[in-house]
Formats: C-alpha cells, structure tokens, sequence
C-alpha cells in the first residue's frame, strides 16, 4: 500500500510543469522612490505612464550592474487617437546579487541639460536564490555581503563629500579639511583630490601628494566618463599620475544652484581595501578568497606575488589551460562553480585539483568577481 502510494506521488509530481525560482515581477510608478527585494534569476518590468507625442519619452540614466536590461523600451498607447498618452515598458532580467538604484528619466532627447519632468528612482536589493545559496559557502557570501557594505560606505563618503564641496568650492582650506576628512574616513585610502571641468587636479590630501596639484588627468578613462555623464564613475585598476597603482571612485560635484563644477575622487589600492575584509574570514580556515577582475587582473590573493598578475596573458598560468578556461567562465559569468588544476599552495609545491566557487561585487557599474578556493579533495 505504502509502495503504490508512493509510485502514485512520483507520477503526479512528473506531471507537474517545470518548476523555476524565477518569477516575473512588475513596478508601475507607485514603485517610484520606494525601496524593493528582487532574487538572482527574476524578470523585472517597469510600466510608466507617458506620452512621447509630447517630445518626452522615458529613458534610463542608471542601471544597477546587477540588472540586464532585455531589449529596447517598448511604448503602448492607450488608444488608437492622435496625441494618446499610454505606458512605456521596460524589462529587465536579474544576473547578480548585490544592491543598487534603477533611474528613469522622462525628458526630451534633445535637451540634454534641462532637469527631466519626472524621476523614477527604484532601490533595489537583489538575493540569491535559495539553490545558489545553498550552493555557496558561508564565508564567500559574508565576503559579498561584507565587501558590498564596504562599497556602500564608500559611495555614502563620496556622495557626502560632493555635497560639501558644492558649497566650499575644489579649491582653499575649506575644501581642503573636507578632502582630508574623506582620507581618514576609509582606512584604505591613498590620497583624495577633486577634479574640475577641464580634467585637472584642483586640490589634493594627504599634504605629500599636493605637488601633482595641476596636473592635467583628462586623458584618464573614468575621467572622461565623469565628465561626460557627470555620474559617479569606478575606474579599473592603473597606474596613477601619482606613481602607483589604484582603483578611482569619483563623485560629481555639483552647487546648490544646481552647476556641475568637476567631481570629489579618492584613490585606493584593491589588494588594501580587499585584504581588510578577506584576511580575517579565511584566517585558520582550509578555504581560500581571490579576487579578479574582468579583464582577468588579479585584485587580491592571499599570496601578495599574484597580485596584478593577469590570468587571461601571464606565462605563468599558459601551462594550466584548465584554469585559464576557468578564469574566462568566472569573468563572463556573474556566479558559479567548477573545478581546476593548480599549485598546492601560492605558486609552489606540488599541482593539486582545486573547486573554485565565485560571486560578484560591483559599484558604479564596474563588477569584481569573488572567488572561493578550496582543495577539490576538502569538498
């Protein structure tokens, strides 16, 4: 009786359809200026109101790293009259976890400078899965979520920061006491500075970097994209006019009046403000942490030698085609797992099978992969 019970819950559940932790969720504008929780893996539309026969359409100026938006937006009128307004729509997919705010702008194309009509600003959580996180060990999800707060006081200082040199103006003592105040605020940073319009260093903190005062940075990457979106910016890792390499976070700087007058920056090596977080997880554990990344840089490794060692180009990763292979999957792909061949320990002793389990981190649109290591024969 018991066995036929059982063949007859086995046959139903084969006949249920396939079941996914996906679900699709929607945000009219009633979702504007709240805070919302969406999982790895959901499908996100948002519907708003509008009439683009007025000149203005919806656009979106900011898009968490975590989201991938899924086609163009697409408008519905309400009706087949000349002049109808309707709902504009668009979707999104969800591919990491993390945090970050969704801003969509109801402007006219061509005036790029006016101040939209409307804001939608949404801040959205985004969790894993139940399955990924059983999936995951426990100390790479406190290292997400731990570098992720990190990144997160970060944009709060910088945004601060901004604030306040609206007022004082880049330049002066005043100005000068808000950069330094920055620089004790993050125990990793290097120096803080602002940058005005034309991409130069106005003013930098701590005192022995102040010689680089008007040098002209326009040339660097996340400088112009600072300039031209006048949004925060993350830069990869370079190496600075300063003489060492670091990561920028810049924050636009704006008057009361509304005037974009240049941007707050400060500057951190990876490998510091990583190691604050990481180190004490993993001390006395047989579990590792890395961090990579896209182009395949490494940002931190508990051996201090395979620091800025690219694993996509090194000659010294050539040979383990294996985990190159491996290192390619982890920089296109936002989380996962899989398994590679290695050095035991650091860059010597004997090669050893390894699982390699990785997560994401990201800020300002630029993305870090965190990746868990342990010896295959552990798991």
């Amino acid at each position: 009786m018991i066995r036929s019970i059982l063949y007859i819950f086995i046959a139903a559940l084969l006949a249920l359809p396939h079941l996914s932790s996906a679900a699709e969720i929607t945000f009219d504008d009633m979702a504007c200026g709240t805070s919302q929780n969406l999982t790895v893996g959901d499908l996100l539309e948002v519907r708003l109101p509008g009439n683009p026969t007025t000149g203005y359409t919806w656009q979106a100026v900011a898009v968490p790293a975590q989201l991938r938006q899924q086609g163009e937006p697409v408008h519905h009128s309400d009706s087949q009259l000349i002049g109808a307004g309707g709902i504009s729509s668009f979707k999104f997919s969800v591919a990491e976890a993390g945090e970050g705010s969704l801003e969509l702008a109801y402007r006219r194309p061509w005036e790029k400078d006016a101040q939209p009509a409307r804001i939608c600003r949404i801040q959205l959580q985004f969790a894993l899965s139940a399955a990924d996180s059983a999936n995951r060990p426990l100390i790479l999800s406190t290292a997400q979520q731990r570098v992720t707060a990190a990144f997160e006081r970060l944009d709060s200082g910088l945004r601060k920061a901004a604030g306040k040199l609206g007022k004082t103006g880049l330049t002066g003592d005043a100005a000068r006491r808000v950069l330094t105040a920055a620089c004790k605020e993050f125990s990793y940073a290097v120096d803080c500075s602002t940058v005005d319009v034309s991409g130069r260093l106005t003013t930098i903190e701590p005192a022995r970097y102040r010689s680089f005062e008007g040098k002209d940075i326009s040339d660097q990457e996340q400088v112009k994209r600072m300039l031209k979106l006048r949004k925060p910016v993350m830069s990869q890792v370079f190496h600075s006019v300063e003489g060492y390499d670091a990561v920028d976070a810049e924050y636009p700087v704006f008057t009361p009046a509304g005037n974009f007058i240049g941007s707050v920056s400060i500057m951190f090596k990876p490998e510091r403000f990583l190691g604050e977080i990481i180190q004490p997880l993993v001390k006395g554990a047989r579990f590792d942490i890395s961090v990579m990344d896209l182009e395949g840089r490494t940002l931190y490794d508990s051996d201090p030698a395979q620091v800025g060692l690219n694993i996509f180009t090194a000659p010294l990763f050539q040979p383990y085609t294996e985990f190159v292979q491996l290192a390619r999957k982890i920089a296109a792909t936002p989380q996962g797992n899989g398994t590679y061949r290695f050095k035991k320990e650091n860059l010597a002793g004997p090669d050893t099978d390894k699982k390699a389990y990785w997560t994401s981190v990201s800020l300002y649109g630029v993305s870090w992969r965190l990746v868990g290591i342990s010896l295959a024969a552990d798991n």
